[in-house]
This record gives structure tokens, sequence and C-alpha cells, in this order.
């Protein structure tokens, strides 16, 4: 009997080995995937991929207080613009020397007009620090946070499932956007010794050119790096379009951004782009970026064909 019950755990122990997940660690599987298709990323979060690999700190009033009376006496958004603080965050984006906070600048208006629901609220400015023991180590201005409400009701971003979360009153994002995607066993995963690294999405107008940008802070030359400025369309400026122009997913199993192209030279603003101008040949083309990690940038894998372009994409 003793030589039975030996045998009955050896086998039970190699059928639990047999079982034995084999996907390395910080790795996150999404929905679908599958070579071909394109795969909405809504099962996705970024409190879900953050919180195994950052020790996010409760933030004490003390602190912010403190890093709010810091910005408000030295930086120049407040002592020469006259701008106050709209929104601050402390987080890690992989600025060396200090702790890192965003922080939404612009003018203390903003927030009765948010309050009593108007649409026309000028865009804010967004300024990353890297801050020790109150004093400001590096500063990178990032540029405007562009405020859409005028034009749409509903937000054209990437889906939640991008692992992004938005920030402040405009249309930017930061989240994992650079990540690495095993199309055979379907997740996300960072290689040996790979830190997570947060970067920012946004769409928005300069000028007379629409389109969207990622970008991020390089190590490798102390600076913000723009990875992706890629024109592209926001139909016809219904606000009751409910498509999504730009959105972050897989396809054919890489994991990218699917963005319809429209480039225009037409100046006047938003107002004037009705029409895509018929002489540059790829408006109105679905195209599919994706990170190249050699090159730090996101380079086009190929057009899609309309008829692969899903419905939530396209919007109506």
């Amino acid at each position: 009997m003793k030589w039975i019950k030996k045998s009955s755990i050896i086998i039970f122990i190699i059928l639990l080995l047999s079982c034995k997940n084999d996907k390395p660690e910080n790795t996150i599987t999404p929905e679908g995937g599958q070579p071909g298709s394109v795969t909405d990323l809504n099962s996705l979060s970024l409190e879900e991929e953050l919180s195994s690999v950052i020790d996010l700190k409760s933030l004490s009033l003390e602190e912010e207080l403190g890093i709010r009376i810091l910005l408000l006496a030295k930086d120049e958004m407040s002592v020469r613009l006259g701008y106050t603080i709209l929104s601050i965050r402390d987080h890690e984006f992989g600025i060396p020397d200090g702790r890192n906070w965003l922080v939404e600048w612009g003018y203390a208006g903003i927030i009765y007009d948010m309050i009593n629901g108007k649409k026309n609220i000028p865009s804010t400015e967004l300024v990353l620090y890297a801050i020790n023991d109150y004093e400001i180590v590096k500063r990178f201005d990032l540029g405007p946070n562009f405020n859409m409400r005028e034009y749409y009701d509903h937000d054209i971003s990437p889906d939640n499932g991008a692992g992004r979360t938005s920030f402040g009153t405009g249309s930017t994002y930061y989240g994992n956007f650079t990540r690495n995607y095993d199309s055979e066993k379907n997740y996300f995963y960072r290689g040996p010794g790979e830190k997570l690294k947060i970067d920012f999405f946004r769409y928005g107008f300069y000028g007379n050119w629409v389109g969207i940008q990622v970008f991020g802070y390089d190590e490798e030359t102390d600076d913000i790096k723009m990875y992706l400025e890629a024109p592209f369309s926001l139909p016809s400026f219904r606000r009751e379009y409910n498509g999504n122009p730009a959105a972050f997913v897989i396809y054919k199993g890489q994991y990218g951004i699917m963005a319809l192209y429209n480039a225009s030279t037409v100046a006047g603003g938003p107002h004037r782009f009705d029409e895509p101008d018929p002489s540059l040949a790829n408006n109105g083309k679905w195209f599919f970026y994706i990170w190249d990690k050699s090159a730090k940038e996101y380079v086009v894998l190929e057009e899609v064909d309309q008829a692969q372009v899903p419905s939530w994409l396209k919007g109506s």
C-alpha cells in the first residue's frame, strides 16, 4: 500500500508541474489578441500593472501643500504668466535625482467654468518636475493639455484598456505605451532588468495641424523625446461622432496604435477642416503604428484595410 501512496504523490506532483503557468514575471494578459484580428484592450488597467512594480506611497496633505507653495513661488508659470495649479500628481515617470511631479497650470477661472459645465475652456499647460528636498532639480515643459469638449461630448482617446490614466482637464494621458507583447502567449511583459516606463499620449490642434503624439522622458538624452507625431482625423468635427480615430489595439498579433490619417495645409483652425485635402494621398486611410524598440520611436507597420477596421473605431 505504501508504494501505491508514493506513486500517487509522484503522479500528483507531475500533474501539478505540467499545469504550472510558464509566463515570466510581470505579465498581463489582455482579452483576445488573436493574429488577424483587431482587439480592444478594455480588459486592462494601468493600476493593475503598476501595483506590482511601483511602491505607490500615499501623499500627505502637508507634502502636497509644500510642493504647491514651492511651485507657485518659484515657477515661471506662476511668477511670469500668473497661472495657478489646476492638477498635481506625484508619480514615477523615470526622471532621476528627485521625486517626479506632473502639474497642470492654467487660470483659476477654469475651475469655475468646469463646475458650471462650460465647453469653451482654454487649453492648459503641463510641466513635469523632479523635486528633491523642496528644490526643483529638473523641469520639462510638456506643452498644452488640449481641451476638446468644445467640439465633442465624449472622450476620443486610447481606451482605458491601453493602460492609461487621464490627467487634468484636457486630452493628455499617461501610461505604458511602449510595452512588449508576446503574440503567441498573448500577454504583455517586461524583459530581464527592464523597468516599467510611463509615457504620454496626447491629441489636439497645433495651428493648422491636427495630430496625435506619444512622448516621454529619455534617459540617454536626459530630455523629453517625441516617439510619434502623426496627423489624424476628427471626422467633420461633428459633436455626435462616437468613434475612436486613434486607439491602442492588438492587430495581427502586434500591439500598437491604429489611427485614421488626415493631413491638411488649410489654415484657419479646426472649423476649416471639414474636408481633407484631396492632394494628400493618405488622407482617409487607416494606419497601424508599432513601437520600434531599437529606434525608440513608433513606425508605420502598414496601411489597414478598411474592411478590417472595427465599427467601434470608425464610429458613426
